[in-house]
């Protein structure tokens, strides 16, 4: 299927996609497990420097209680210095169940020759 602007992926359809600027509009949900009883929704997101250093400033401004805030609750951080991005171009997802639990996780890529020397 293609979209209006003719940008498709594996993930969905692109909408107004520019790789200039860090806000995406997706056309439908994501999810792992799909139809199954682990099904979970699943949000791309890659690191924003302008808000990784806004956030690093106001962790320094609250000697640390903001960071101690992140511990508890890593998608609050996520939020904070990351954008949200397609799930080809993400460096961490954000996972959550059917119980409105969220999980952080990042990204790894596996290539041929990484997985071949372990």
């Amino acid at each position: 299927m293609e979209g209006p602007d003719g940008t498709t992926n594996a993930y969905g359809t692109l909408h107004n996609h520019s790789p200039t600027t860090n806000q995406y509009k997706f056309a439908g949900q994501h999810f792992v497990n799909n139809g199954e009883e682990d099904q979970m929704e699943i949000y791309g997101y890659r690191r924003s420097t302008a808000k990784s250093i806004a956030t690093t400033a106001l962790i320094f401004a609250t000697l640390g209680f903001l960071q101690l805030l992140f511990f508890w609750k890593p998608e609050l951080q996520l939020y904070m210095m990351y954008s949200r991005c397609t799930l080809d171009l993400a460096t961490c997802v954000l996972l959550k169940n059917e119980y409105y639990q969220t999980f952080v996780s990042r990204v790894e890529i596996l290539t041929f020759k990484s997985v071949k020397k372990s």
